[in-house]
């Protein structure tokens, strides 16, 4: 699968493992599989799969640090928070935006 279908996939994904990152829940197996999933779905140099690959990262240096796991967890969901957002339909009018 590939497109927004592929994203809302790595999207929901990322979330349910940040929230497992900030419960303490969090295993392996679920970093393996949503870091698959954004290299498989999402294009190099999209912002969130470079959130996904830096939690990633962070989780296998983190990991037995409850609190650096919570943060981590912070930013992966605040990245999915940005990623779901809509771009305004009139962002390239310089009338309103300057």
């Amino acid at each position: 699968m590939s497109g927004r279908g592929g994203f809302r996939i790595v999207a929901g994904n990322a979330f349910a493992a940040a929230l497992k990152a900030k419960c303490g829940t969090i295993s392996a197996l679920d970093v393996d599989q949503v870091r698959a999933e954004a290299e498989a779905h999402l294009p190099e140099g999209d912002p969130l799969r470079l959130a996904v690959t830096r939690f990633a990262t962070r989780w296998e240096s983190d990991r037995f640090f409850p609190v650096e796991m919570i943060a981590a967890g912070d930013e992966l969901a605040r990245a999915v928070e940005l990623a779901l957002r809509p771009e305004p339909p009139d962002l390239g009018r310089t009338d309103i935006h300057g």
